[in-house]
Parts: structure tokens; C-alpha cells; sequence
């Protein structure tokens, strides 16, 4: 099996998770996920389309991070800056 096709569709199942239970307007992503957007979104929008609430899925948009792959930089350092490390 394609490894991108399978991790698309673990995201997509646990995106229908997060959809299903918060039923967020947004769900933002970054860091991998942009650089493999195009591989893993596929696999990923499908598995939501069948396992999300109809409603839920239609007022939810999933889109990049504008910080891109730096994002989990800026989080690192304010854990660090909060938590006193």
C-alpha cells in the first residue's frame, strides 16, 4: 500500500473525530502536512466525506498553516515560555 494513501486516511479518520465531536468552522494544519499536502489530502478528504457528520463536514474547512513548517517552532518555544523551562 501507498505509505501517503494510508496516512491520509488515518488523518482523514481522525479529522472526522475532531469534526464529528467539536465541529469546528476551522481546522488549520501545518508542518508535514504542507509539504505533503497534495499526497495526503486525497486520501484523507475522502475518509472524511464518508465518516463525518454531513453537517458538520459541510461548515468545516481544513486548510495550511500560513506559519507553514515553523509553526511547531513557535509552539516549542511557547511551551518553553509558559511552563518557566
Amino acid at each position: 500500500m501507498d505509505v501517503y494513501a494510508v496516512s491520509g486516511r488515518m488523518l482523514g479518520r481522525g479529522l472526522a473525530v475532531l469534526v464529528d465531536l467539536l465541529n469546528p468552522e476551522v481546522i488549520i494544519l501545518g508542518g508535514i502536512f504542507m509539504r505533503s499536502k497534495h499526497l495526503l489530502w486525497p486520501s484523507a478528504q475522502q475518509v472524511m466525506e464518508k465518516e463525518c457528520l454531513s453537517t458538520a463536514y459541510t461548515h468545516c474547512r481544513v486548510v495550511s498553516a500560513e506559519l507553514g513548517e515553523k509553526i511547531g517552532d513557535y509552539g516549542s518555544i511557547m511551551a518553553a515560555v509558559f511552563n518557566e523551562i
